[in-house]
């Protein structure tokens, strides 16, 4: 299975985790293999609206080699917005929203590693509403 990031891979121990959490949606992870999206956002005082940042980053995951079906994306650090837009480009390249983990949390004023991971399964989250 492939798993997108964009500014750290996970340690082996969660790793594992997310390897049982992902049998528990029947998926069959195999070999995984991490593809960095390289980091390439907006200056953050140059406006940039939505649907344009989702389109760089439908190039961006076309860049990568994401293919149809869904796909393992780790959330980026500090970068809440980016990631929401990368997963509707993924719905745009892919046809699936992915499964989402977040390795970040804010605490005070740092963002720090989660101590416990979850997988979201966005694409089937989102299809409920």
């Amino acid at each position: 299975m492939l798993i997108y990031y964009i500014d750290g891979q996970l340690s082996q121990a969660e790793q594992q985790v997310i390897v049982e959490q992902l049998a528990g949606f029947g998926e069959d992870v195999g070999v995984i293999k991490y593809v960095r999206i390289p980091f390439v956002f907006p200056v953050e005082d140059r406006k940039i609206s939505n649907d344009e940042m989702t389109s760089i980053f439908c190039g961006h995951l076309n860049n990568a080699g994401v293919s149809e079906g869904q796909h393992v994306f780790l959330m980026p650090k500090d970068l809440t917005r980016w990631g929401v837009l990368f997963q509707e480009a993924f719905e745009s390249v892919a046809g699936y929203l992915p499964f989402v983990v977040q390795p970040w949390q804010r605490t005070g004023n740092t963002t720090v590693r989660r101590e416990h991971l979850a997988v979201m399964n966005m694409h089937l989250i989102m299809s409920k509403l």
